[in-house]
């Protein structure tokens, strides 16, 4: 299953041909998400396997996200001073207008600042720095501190230019950026970023653009006011959409305005970037109060009927990572947080190796079947074989049928009373507390009042 599930070949040559010359050309990805996104850790894979083969571009998106109350990814942190306010893709309608990253911070104190610490050494020539922001009279220009370097930024109001950024090559990269408020006239009343993107100055390279929104749910895109203006600046060859956790979690079903939702997203980025290839990302299985989440399997089906009718490519996250009620098998590998919704560093690098293979793999195949128009899998057996497992409720009374301890010979049945220990009832028996934990299948010593005990006493 570990495949790119596409409709449209066309599109899928586009992306392949992006893929071949990367190292000279260049290959942008962007991806769109959920808290599975935001923290980072599938591109930090993606960087690491990939980078070699195709090239390193440079970062992609930064954001001060302390700023906004949240974390940052795994490849940097970020720190701020004075007073900031923020609007987030989750929390719709946002306070503040909102870009392609799903954030937006905004601050009115002239002696702000924020800091974007690289937890790796940064590569020389990563000093192509985008910034994207609102650009008025009112807005602040910056100084930003970059490998004891500091470059002045002027924030002009859009005339002509309405491009919405500013453009800055930085003199020299350290390990930091340090972005500071410059005010030049008493106009100028606030800065309102909405985020960064740090390349490199020379030409090709892979660069992989995190724009996760915790909590986010499909619905975000089409809130966000500058969301196809900034798309379509970072020029994407591939666009990677991966909600659905938040849209179907809480009340475990689908929505019925959730397709006009996705299809109306899926407009949005054609609109702004029409040449990339948009890939859909299933959501993984999903527990929420410790019952599992059976929507996943509808959702699922969801995105393959609009991948049909819409010509975008799938990555079947669900199916692939092993389908409904598997998340347990993943938390006990460590590859899954114990909340059963996220997974651990581990598991999302596990998870950014499998979509590196999935794109090699299906591009390998697409050249060993030059004639076919698209590739779809099978999912029947998967979805017949899941419908045929016993429920949850059955597997857990047959485990504690399994567990009940087999009746001792010469045993007798000793009720727990309120207050009494384990080592207590041992003693009084003239037995060991490590014997009745035995006896009784126990694998801790903790009793509670009414519990039934069986216990071989010795006769006199």
């Amino acid at each position: 299953m570990n495949r790119i599930q596409f409709h449209d070949r066309a599109a899928m040559n586009r992306l392949r041909e992006a893929w071949r010359t990367a190292k000279s050309e260049g290959l942008r990805i962007v991806h769109v998400g959920d808290s599975h996104v935001q923290g980072g850790a599938i591109h930090h894979e993606l960087r690491s396997v990939l980078w070699p083969e195709l090239g390193n571009g440079g970062h992609g998106l930064l954001f001060p996200y302390s700023a906004a109350k949240t974390y940052a990814p795994r490849s940097y942190r970020s720190s701020h001073r004075g007073s900031w306010t923020y609007g987030k893709s989750w929390r719709l309608p946002a306070e503040l207008p909102l870009g392609v990253t799903g954030m937006s911070v905004q601050t009115r104190n002239p002696d702000a600042s924020f800091t974007i610490t690289f937890r790796s050494p940064v590569p020389d020539d990563w000093r192509a720095l985008r910034i994207y922001c609102e650009r008025d009279r009112k807005s602040y220009d910056l100084k930003i501190d970059s490998g004891g370097r500091t470059t002045s930024v002027r924030i002009r109001p859009k005339g002509e230019d309405k491009r919405p950024y500013v453009d800055v090559l930085l003199p020299r990269i350290g390990r930091s950026l340090r972005v500071r408020m410059r005010r030049r006239s008493n106009r100028q009343k606030r800065f309102e970023l909405h985020g960064m993107t740090l390349e490199s100055v020379n030409p090709g390279g892979l660069v992989i653009h995190n724009a996760g929104v915790g909590a986010s749910r499909f619905r975000a895109i089409l809130h966000e006011e500058h969301f196809e203006s900034h798309l379509s600046s970072l020029e994407p060859h591939l666009v990677m959409v991966e909600y659905g956790t938040n849209d179907y979690l809480y009340e475990d079903r689908i929505k019925p305005e959730l397709e006009g939702e996705i299809r109306e997203s899926i407009a949005r980025i054609r609109r702004a970037a029409p040449q990339a290839m948009i890939l859909l990302v299933s959501a993984q299985d999903l527990y929420r109060k410790s019952k599992n989440i059976a929507s996943g399997v509808t959702y699922s089906d969801l995105l393959h009927r609009v991948a049909a009718d819409e010509k975008t490519a799938m990555f079947d996250w669900y199916w692939i990572s092993g389908g409904g009620r598997t998340l347990r098998a993943w938390r006990d590998e460590g590859l899954a947080r114990k909340d059963l919704i996220h997974l651990t560093s581990k598991g999302y690098r596990f998870k950014g190796r499998h979509l590196a293979n999935a794109l090699r793999e299906t591009f390998e195949w697409m050249d060993a079947n030059p004639d076919r128009a698209q590739l779809v899998l099978d999912r029947e057996p998967l979805k017949r074989a899941l419908a045929a497992m016993p429920s949850e409720e059955e597997i857990a009374a047959q485990t504690a049928l399994a567990e009940r301890p087999a009746p001792l010979e010469g045993a007798v049945t000793y009720r727990v009373r309120s207050g009494e220990c384990l080592s207590g009832i041992a003693m009084r028996h003239g037995v060991t507390a490590q014997e009745i934990m035995r006896w009784n299948n126990m694998k801790s010593r903790r009793i509670h009042a009414g519990t039934e005990l069986q216990l071989v006493v010795a006769k006199e």
